[in-house]
């Protein structure tokens, strides 16, 4: 049976980039599962619970999976697929303690 997977990954350190301001750029670890859960509710207040723990001195992010898709992404927006046979993910809503751009 399929799980929502809650995942994590953090700062790896830099790169070289010439066309970004100061020529380097952040790179991050590969997303590592923490936990998971049962079902979709369940898995949105996990990624709230470790959202609000989380370092932000160590640009940790978490992220929730289903099935190889992302339903919550690291900046707390929420996607579910269309009702019909196109696959189209669509936004839903966001969580609380999300990230603003």
């Amino acid at each position: 049976m399929p799980k929502y997977l809650l995942q994590s990954h953090m700062f790896g350190g830099y790169y070289i980039n010439r066309f970004k301001q100061g020529g380097r750029g952040v790179k991050f670890t590969k997303w590592t599962t923490v936990r998971s859960a049962d079902d979709q509710r369940q898995a949105e207040l996990l990624w709230e619970e470790f959202n609000l723990r989380r370092n932000k001195g160590l640009l940790e992010r978490y992220r929730v999976t289903y099935k190889g898709k992302v339903v919550v992404n690291d900046r707390g927006s929420v996607y579910e697929t269309v009702k019909d046979d196109s696959a189209v993910w669509v936004f839903v809503k966001k969580l609380e303690g999300a990230e603003e751009l």
